[in-house]
């Protein structure tokens, strides 16, 4: 994995949580939000049509 899709990955996977959710304890979403795998996916999908 490049380095941009580490970071695209990363962007993906924090936008998941939401701004009133975001707290102290809670950063990252659970592996088993709904949300996580399709952001992620999506992400992954958008660098690879670039390249």
């Amino acid at each position: 994995m490049s380095d941009e899709t580490l970071a695209a990955t990363a962007v993906a996977i924090a936008r998941c949580v939401s701004s009133d959710q975001l707290n102290e304890s809670y950063i990252i979403p659970s592996i088993f939000d709904p949300a996580v795998t399709p952001a992620v996916s999506n992400a992954i999908f958008e660098i690879a049509k670039k390249k």
